[in-house]
């Protein structure tokens, strides 16, 4: 089974950070699964550490953004 995800590693992307909007860089990305049979059953998450300058933090998919303006339509 192939995962897709909405995002890439490398990808710029905004957030809401310290009440602000605030642009990041996809750094990594963990998936959980649930597996049984070795089959993919379901995703349970996918989380995405973003690098907001020196700092690394993590955000779910439904929190990020891939423009400014679809994060403030979002608030």
């Amino acid at each position: 089974m192939e995962i897709k995800t909405k995002y890439d590693i490398g990808d710029e992307v905004w957030i809401e950070f310290a009440n602000s909007p605030t642009q990041g860089i996809i750094k990594r990305i963990d998936i959980s699964a649930r597996v049984e049979y070795k089959n993919i059953i379901s995703i349970q998450n996918i989380s995405y550490d973003i690098r907001v300058g020196n700092c690394i933090f993590t955000f779910y998919e439904h929190g990020i953004f891939p423009t400014k303006e679809e994060l403030l339509k979002s608030l």
